[in-house]
Formats: C-alpha cells, structure tokens, sequence
C-alpha cells in the first residue's frame, strides 16, 4: 500500500512493475500508519548520480534483453519513500554470563641451530572465564525494526541494521504535515505505507537490544570477552518513530514482455535488480560461432583433398570444437540464469 499522485494511478507500480492497480478508500479500508513520517533519510544519489550508477550497472549486464537500455531505465526511473521504524526504550533485566580477561603467558621454547642450541622466548594470550551477573538499567535509542514485509522486492536495502545510528545521525526531521513535503527536488512519486505496526515488530527488537546489552554487561566488568549471556528483559517504556528511506524505482523488459524491476538506495547508492539474460542474443552469438568453426572444418577439409596434408584439417577441426565448445558453455550458463528469475544481484 502506498500514497501517490492521482495522476499518476495509470503508470505501472513502483514495486512490481504492475499496471493494475487498486485505488483505496481511506475511510472504508483504513490502512494503517497514515500518519507522516518523523525523520527522512537524506537523499545523496540524486538523478543523475543514480543514472550513472545504473548505467554501469547496466554495462555489466551479459546479453540483456532489447529494451533494457540507458534511455528506458532513465524515462521510467521514479523515487519512492520506503518506511523503517524506531524505537527508543528503557530496559531494565537482571542478567548473567561468562566474561573473559586476557592476560599473557611467557614462556621459552629450546631451538637447535646450526651446531648449538639457543632459547627462544614465546608470548602467548590467554582468556580467563569467570561467571557475573547484575541487573541493568539502561535507556536505549534508534533500535531498528522492518515497517514493512520481507516479500518486498526491495527489501534488502531498506534493512537499518547495525547501521540504524549512523543513518539516524545523518537523517532529517520532518517539520511538514503530510508525507509528501519532503520529498527532494519534488521528484517523489510514491510513500509505501507500513505494513508491519509498531507491536508486530517488538519480537524484532529484542536480538538487537540484547546485543547491546550484551555490550554494555562487557563494558560494565571490564572484561575483553563475554559468552553465555542470559538474561529476563522488561521493557519500560516504547517510543516509536518512522523513518522514511528514499528509493530509486525503474524497470526494463524480459524478451517475455515481462517488466524486471531494478531498485538503489537514495543514500548508500546500492541496489539490487533482477537480471534476466536474453536468450535470443546468447543464440545468435552461439550462432556466429557454430557457423565460424563450420567455415573452418569446411577449409581444412579442402586444404586436405587439395594438399594431401591431413594434418592441417585435423588442426582446423581441433580449432572448431573448441569454438563451437564456447557457445555450448555460454548457452548453458544463460539458461541457467534465466531460471533464476527470482534471484538478485547487488550493484
């Protein structure tokens, strides 16, 4: 579900590439979150710098479909607002663990060399484990969590991650009333809505918040390992926030006449797109190549009968099986590409 222009409810869907698409009634459908973002992750690919990127992208590309060109991907290159949240808690948690200390041992290990024998000092670290345990009670900001399915297709790069603070750091409050104020250079053309609500991803929080806790159990004995953790965690307090992550959306088609999707993120520059080689141009290189190494067991055959030198048409044949081996290779590696529709590859 996503916000977008009503003169722009004909052109094909921003995620699937789709052309049907369904208009909702707010009132009677009541989709979730409507409410405008509180932060916005700072657009640093701007158009052209995304046209770039895709175009090496694009170069890249072995045996691509007619249509998937420079010109198409550019015409139909759209920025869409994906949603991520936030959520900033206090926890408090008894816990206990294993930590570890690192000391080192010396020792000397006895080396014969040359007609005598010399000493020769090692110096190795060791861990020592102890068990501790305690109770925290710590605030914790900026954890992340997905606000929409894994199912997206550009869901690989709208996962925050370990990354969570320094995108935080680096985003903008939104001080305007609806989604769309903020869109840079006015080139948004969609919001996609939430599909997870904040409750749905609470489950998600907590590897992260025990990993940070985890981190904090260290700090707080002043131990250089910890294992074993195990702890009771009682979340205090909630405050969620949505981020919006920007998203460049455009498209090419398959020789199926199927709309492949390719996605890069607005600020990290990465992105993912389905490649789905052309079958027909992998043909007819194959068929360049078989009709060459024809040519050639066609001209040693000849310079057989003519010369009598058999020696030069079994050269030449040797020389055609391995061109005509290439096209084989090539041919089998496309089509298994292309049966890996469902596959992406990051750029």
């Amino acid at each position: 579900t996503f916000m977008q222009p009503d003169d722009s409810v004909y052109d094909p869907c921003v995620h699937c590439g789709s052309l049907q698409l369904d208009r909702m009634d707010v009132e009677q459908d009541r989709p979730p979150n409507l409410a405008p973002a509180e932060l916005v992750m700072k657009l640093r690919m701007n158009r052209k710098r995304a046209e770039k990127e895709l175009g090496n992208w694009r170069r890249k590309f072995r045996f691509p479909s007619k249509d998937l060109t420079d010109a198409n991907l550019n015409k139909r290159l759209q920025l869409i607002y994906v949603p991520a949240w936030l959520m900033d808690t206090t926890l408090q948690t008894q816990w206990a663990a294993d930590v570890g200390f690192d000391y080192e041992v010396q020792s000397f290990k006895e080396k014969y060399k040359g007609s005598s024998w010399t000493t020769q000092e090692v110096r190795r670290t060791q861990k020592d484990w102890e068990g501790r345990a305690g109770t925290i009670t710590l605030r914790y900001d900026n954890l992340p969590a997905d606000a929409i399915e894994e199912e997206n297709q550009f869901f690989p790069l709208v996962r925050l991650g370990r990354n969570a603070d320094r995108f935080v750091a680096d985003a903008t409050k939104n001080t305007e009333s609806s989604n769309g104020a903020f869109a840079a250079d006015k080139e948004a053309s969609s919001f996609i809505l939430p599909s997870r609500v904040p409750a749905d991803a609470v489950s998600e929080m907590l590897p992260v918040l025990m990993e940070r806790a985890k981190v904090d159990a260290q700090k707080a004995c002043r131990a250089d390992h910890i294992r074993n953790f195990k702890w009771a965690p009682k979340i205090l307090e909630q405050n969620w926030t949505k981020m919006m992550i920007p998203v460049w959306s455009t498209w090419y088609l398959d020789e199926d006449e199927r709309r492949r999707m390719v996605f890069m993120h607005g600020k990290t520059g990465h992105g993912w797109g389905e490649k789905i080689p052309s079958m027909r141009r992998a043909w007819r290189v194959a068929l360049f190549f078989f009709a060459a190494a024809f040519c050639l067991m066609m001209l040693g055959a000849v310079v057989g009968i003519i010369s009598g030198n058999w020696g030069s048409f079994g050269g030449l044949t040797f020389v055609s099986i391995m061109l005509i081996g290439f096209p084989l290779l090539m041919v089998m590696w496309v089509s298994f590409q292309k049966g890996r529709d469902s596959q992406f590859g990051r750029f």
